[in-house]
Formats: C-alpha cells, structure tokens, sequence
C-alpha cells in the first residue's frame, strides 16, 4: 500500500510493479497530503485489509509544517480530497482534528453554506461517495501524466550537510506510523520519490527542503525504518528531467514514472521478499490493470512522435480527435499535416473540429458543444474543456487532444505552436 501526496499518484505506477515483478500494489494517495493523513488512511485501509507493506511518501514532511501555518490558503484547498475519501467516522474524524483549524471544521463536518450557495445545480452525483479520476481508477491509484515540460536549468542533489530540521509534528507523526505499522504486523518503508527541489522553491527553499529529509532520515535511523531518498544519486534512479516530466521537475511524467516503478519494484522485492501473485486467480484486477496500463503505454510511445500523419494514423478506432486552432496553420507545418490527415479542409479562419479516423463528425468557425460518452465536451478556438476542466497544453495554435471511449478518458493531447516545426508541449 503507497500512501502519501501527488507524487504517489504521479510516481509510482501500480502496473508496472504488477507486470515486472508481480506486485499487488495500491495507491492511496491526495494532493498535499501530510503524514500525519496518511497515518489516518492506512487505519481506513487495515479496516478492511492489512497490507505486507505500507510504503509511505514523506514530501509531506518536506514541504508542510505543523500546521500548514505557512500557506493556510492551499492546505483549506488541497485538504478536502484528502478527508473526503475516508469512510469510517472516527478515522474521518480524526483526520479533521489533525490538520483543520477548530474555527474551519465546521464547513468540514456539515457543508451546509456550499450546498446551498448550489442548490439549484445539485445532482445525484453530489451525494453519492467522492469517486477517483477515471486515469486513477484505470490503474491502481496511479494516474497516468503523459505530457512531456521539461526542467529548464541544473539539476542539483540536496545537500547533505547541516542540522536536522523536521517539525515537531512531523516527527509525531511518522513515531505513531511506527507504532501503528508494528502493532498491525505491517513492514514500514519512507519514502521520498525523484523531484527537483528546485522547482518547489516558491514553496519551501532548498535548504528547508534538506534540513527537513536530514531530520527524517535520522528518525528513520532511530526507529529501525528504511527510508529511501530518490533525489540523492546514490539511490540509483537519475530521471531525465528534460524528457521525464510533465510539470518542469515537480512530478515524473508516465515515462519516467515507468522507469521509476520498475527500479522500485526490484528494490520492494528485494526487501521485503513479496510473493509473485501473477499466478494467484484471486488478483485478476491486478491482471486487468496491467493490460489497460499497456494500452495506454502504446499511446504514450505513439506521444514522442512528432510526424503528425503517423501519429494521427496509428489511433484506434475507438479514440475521437478534439481539435481547436485560433489562427490557420501553416503550409507543411505538422498542424498542417494533422488537419490533412484528418480529412479537414476550409482552414483559412479558426475553427474547432471532432474527428474518428477519417470522419469528420463536426468542423466549424466558432464553438461545439456536447456531451461524449457521459462527459460535457466544449471547444472553442483557443480551448478544449472536458467536463469544465482544460483538457489541451496552453497556448496559441492548434490543440488536439485524443479521447479514448472504452477507457472513458483523454489519453494524448498536443500543442502545435505557430510558427515552429514540430509541437513543443504535451499532455
């Protein structure tokens, strides 16, 4: 069981541990989530089963302090995908009393003024139980990050040298994962997955960032835990930050998420002898995880390419094309070979355009509309929204994004700027 924050979600792949190494692996993950939550959702987890390992994220500790005191604004953000998720009372409740001020705990326990502020667009979905992206619910927990923003500078290991720093709480915390872990029979692993300290320094500066790992990784030491730190060399992983990100540095893309899992499978068996359950009927859903994983592998391969024609060609049947360009392309530029590709024609003004194969479902100058497979698509020439939400990199040109029907979500989605010869960003 991996429990911790995005870079859980975006880092490990459960898949690939699965199709490597035969790993039955989960990932119980939410966006900022400290240590002191994850704590809490282990205790949901073992209500129901009791993990071999609980392999717990501690960027928590890195970037948070006690109480979020340093950034209230993003902790009252982030933390409600946190609670959520949890479904036993005292758990859910706990979870609260641990990182919510008592003035905001009110709002978390009965969201009456938000509901009300919506009354008129409440729907069933709104009381029904908070359900995961449809990326994570295909693979485990992981949710697949397929554009490629590279880190722009050098990337440099944090230092080693200095005093401790790690927040009271935080130490709290990880001494009550302890005992918990050991009391339940379960084998306790920290860890810290490959990122750019750099690239959080608008949130925690390096040396805060280093002085909180030395304080872990003494605890670490004084409580017999194996702590693994991926943004040190020595541990063996070097992401490629120029190909390997999808964010600048902050999070590893499915490529180097792929690579990543494969180095931490070999290391979690060679730990913790984990049995190969390929073999075990009782894990079919592991089974399928893999094989949904792999589809959407062909299409992150089919994502490097930058022959638009080729790309365009290899898509199955079941994926629709979701196009949107404010200006036209030019001639034997690759925006302008996709739209030949496709069958589009009439290019002299903006436009947007939904393509399956070479049926062209809708093209026009202005806006489309509707709802896909059960989601609430609209376009216009400078955006792709799926469900509200942007679903094309940012910035002048055409966008394509691809949407896959039987995995019910977007699996590619390219930017082809003006003026240059072949896309710059991915998603």
């Amino acid at each position: 069981m991996f429990l911790g924050s995005s870079h859980i979600y975006f880092n490990v792949n459960p898949a690939v541990l699965w199709e490597e190494q035969g790993i039955a692996a989960w990932n119980a993950a939410a966006s900022y989530q400290p240590v002191w939550t994850s704590l809490r959702y282990l205790q949901e987890v073992c209500a129901v089963h009791k993990p071999q390992v609980a392999v717990v994220d501690v960027f928590g500790a890195v970037l948070w302090k006690d109480d979020f005191e340093e950034n209230q604004e993003r902790m009252r953000n982030g933390y409600r995908q946190n609670v959520q998720f949890l479904r036993t009372p005292a758990v859910w409740a706990s979870s609260i009393q641990d990182a919510v001020p008592r003035e905001d705990r009110l709002s978390y326990y009965f969201d009456l003024i938000s509901y009300h502020n919506r009354l008129p667009e409440l729907s069933r979905r709104d009381f029904e139980a908070p359900q995961l992206l449809p990326g994570r619910r295909l693979v485990k927990g992981y949710l697949p990050y397929g554009r490629v923003v590279p880190f722009s500078g050098d990337v440099s290991p944090l230092p080693q040298e200095g005093q401790p720093g790690l927040s009271p709480k935080n130490e709290k915390a990880i001494r009550e994962l302890a005992s918990y872990c050991q009391s339940e029979g379960i084998s306790l692993l920290l860890l810290n997955t490959p990122y750019v300290p750099d690239s959080y320094t608008s949130l925690c500066s390096v040396s805060d960032q280093a002085a909180a790992l030395r304080g872990i990784r003494t605890l670490a030491l004084e409580l017999d835990i194996p702590f693994l730190d991926y943004t040190q060399p020595e541990e063996g992983f070097s992401p490629d930050w120029k190909l390997e990100t999808g964010d600048g540095g902050q999070h590893l893309n499915t490529r180097g998420a792929h690579r990543f899992s494969q180095l931490l499978g070999q290391k979690l068996r060679t730990l913790y002898s984990l049995p190969d359950r390929r073999k075990d009927s009782d894990f079919f859903s592991w089974e399928k995880a893999g094989s949904d994983y792999r589809k959407l592998a062909e299409n992150e391969t089919l994502a490097l390419q930058t022959d638009a024609s080729c790309w365009i060609s290899s898509l199955s049947e079941r994926c629709l094309v979701l196009l949107a360009w404010d200006s036209p392309p030019q001639a034997g530029s690759p925006a302008a070979c996709l739209a030949e590709s496709l069958g589009l024609t009439a290019l002299e003004e903006s436009g947007v355009a939904v393509v399956n194969k070479g049926d062209v479902l809708f093209q026009g100058q202005e806006y489309f509309s509707y709802h896909l497979e059960g989601h609430r698509v609209h376009l216009t020439p400078d955006r792709i929204l799926l469900d509200g939400e942007e679903a094309a990199p940012k910035g002048e040109g055409m966008k394509a994004v691809v949407f896959d029907a039987e995995l019910d979500m977007t699996v590619d989605g390219v930017l082809f700027p003006k003026g240059k010869t072949q896309p710059l960003l991915r998603q």
